[in-house]
């Protein structure tokens, strides 16, 4: 059918997201509109979501920065987005396809992959810290786990004793 890519997408990264489109087409014609837009996680690369039988939207991230490293995350999403595909995560289908993406324009398409990025992530910040008196096993959290309300019920999920103790951390980590 056809793709739209978001007009906030810089060229060069559009350019190589219709490179990546014209060569999975060529192997499987694609008949789904794919809709391709940025996204800025953390960790991951980029994700299809099927929006209806015939429409799928591409989401890669913004940060990554070698034109391969965006081809290949773009055929992994475009290989998502057939609907014999579709729903099977990275086995079957999707690994047989991507064998043969590889195969056919030399890409390194894989399940997953740590590709360079344009920025770095500053580490995470605990704020929230709990400990098993008992087996001495600790636990550190962002924000504070609904069971810390009722801390007195917890069990510790190693010695099953109910010995848990909690505490805010002092220092940044």
């Amino acid at each position: 059918m056809s793709f739209h890519i978001d007009p906030s997408i810089p060229k060069q990264v559009a350019d190589v997201m219709r490179d990546g489109y014209k060569k999975v087409d060529a192997l499987w014609p694609i008949s789904q509109t794919i809709s391709f837009v940025s996204n800025k996680g953390k960790t991951r690369n980029g994700y299809c979501k099927k929006i209806s039988t015939d429409f799928y939207k591409i989401a890669i991230n913004k940060d990554i920065v070698q034109p391969k490293d965006i081809l290949n995350v773009v055929v992994h999403e475009l290989i998502h987005s057939y609907p014999d595909v579709f729903g099977q995560g990275h086995k079957g289908e999707w690994k047989k396809r991507a064998a043969i993406v590889n195969k056919t324009y030399g890409l390194h398409v894989q399940r997953t992959n740590n590709y360079e990025r344009s920025q770095t992530y500053a580490p995470k910040q605990y704020k929230y810290h709990a400990w098993c008196t008992c087996c001495h096993h600790e636990w550190k959290f962002a924000r504070a786990p609904r069971w810390m309300n009722r801390v007195e019920a917890a069990k510790c999920p190693y010695c099953k004793t109910h010995t848990i103790q909690i505490g805010k951390v002092l220092k940044v980590l």
